[in-house]
């Protein structure tokens, strides 16, 4: 549903509050609908998939004035999906949905809490709170948990630990994170791991990474500005690896990585000006993807590599450099099957 001057829906007389109105409804979905003051108190017990997006967020509606919908959803008796996009007032999520499966919260700014009854929870992400401190425990069947630009994230649940059916875990541009941080070295299900610039989670996660013995991929970065790779024993299950945010990084030394790697991205590296021997020495390696290395302009060590892709976007001095007719580098990946520049 998408009306843009609609200020009420349905009225919320006694017997209607009172049905069960649409009794096979499956997905309810409510977009850009800026003006929407009232939703009735319906007693929709067949919805499984509720969606809003963009509802109320104009500087004439405050969402207090919208309690009927967010307080009293535990009339969706069987929700298992909900998503809230763009609700600039909404402050927390009601506590009592107890089916739940995916709770996913984007750009909410006023966002400051979600319910802590949430253990039949599957995947739960989140993006663009500022306001949310802190991620509760009691998230026990959690598969997947996605939190990115969280500005005010300060912790993360202690028995996070002990969810064992983890598969994907992604914490990225959470810089206020402190301590205690959860040991998730004893996720034996972990398949991927995303950690990019969380403030005090980064330093421990170089002690827990080697025990993740089912990773195949990661993507780490964010240390500050330190000028070398911090020391990691990368899992000898790792299939890709992206290395990001490494802003004073002049050159590569030495990684001992797995001989199963396949791909290996090396994102916003500004100062990285060649690609170091090693990278060119990798035999498992199919795939390398050059992105944001404003300096870069020496690919000297692929001349010999056995890659099957290169990706090179946003690395100007590689640009003219790696031209098919004439660019000084290409003679350094002509043999390349796959190459693309942008």
């Amino acid at each position: 549903m998408t009306c843009k001057r609609l200020t009420m829906w349905m009225p919320a007389s006694p017997y209607i509050q009172s049905e069960i109105l649409f009794p096979k409804l499956e997905t309810l979905e409510i977009q850009r609908c800026p003006q929407l003051e009232k939703v009735p108190c319906l007693q929709l017990q067949s919805v499984k998939d509720l969606k809003l997006d963009k509802v109320g967020d104009t500087q004439s509606l405050k969402m207090e004035k919208m309690k009927v919908l967010p307080q009293k959803l535990s009339y969706f008796s069987k929700l298992e999906n909900l998503t809230v996009r763009y609700c600039e007032n909404m402050k927390s999520i009601p506590n009592g949905l107890m089916s739940l499966k995916k709770l996913a919260v984007q750009k909410c700014p006023s966002l400051a809490c979600i319910p802590d009854d949430l253990s039949s929870l599957n995947t739960l992400e989140i993006r663009v709170c500022p306001l949310l401190a802190c991620i509760p425990d009691g998230l026990s069947s959690l598969r997947e948990l996605i939190v990115i630009d969280c500005e005010g994230l300060q912790s993360l649940p202690k028995s996070l630990k002990e969810c064992s059916s983890l598969e994907l875990v992604c914490i990225c541009e959470c810089p206020l994170i402190k301590g205690p941080i959860p040991d998730l070295g004893r996720l034996e299900g972990l398949v991927k791991l995303y950690l990019i610039n969380s403030g005090e989670l980064m330093i421990p996660c170089l002690q827990w990474i080697p025990n993740l013995h089912s990773l195949w991929e990661l993507k780490i970065g964010g240390f500050g500005n330190t000028p070398n790779l911090p020391k990691l024993t990368y899992p000898h299950s790792l299939r890709n690896l992206s290395l990001q945010d490494f802003p004073n990084i002049k050159f590569l030394h030495q990684q001992f990585l797995p001989s199963t790697l396949h791909s290996l991205e090396i994102f916003r590296f500004d100062e990285l000006e060649q690609i170091p021997e090693w990278i060119g020495n990798l035999s498992s390696l199919q795939s390398l993807t050059l992105l944001h290395c404003n300096k870069l302009k020496c690919l000297l060590p692929l001349k010999h590599a056995t890659l099957q892709a290169l990706y090179i976007a946003d690395c100007p001095l590689l640009t003219e450099r790696c031209a098919k007719d004439g660019g000084y580098e290409w003679p350094h990946i002509s043999h390349i099957p796959n190459i693309h520049i942008s």
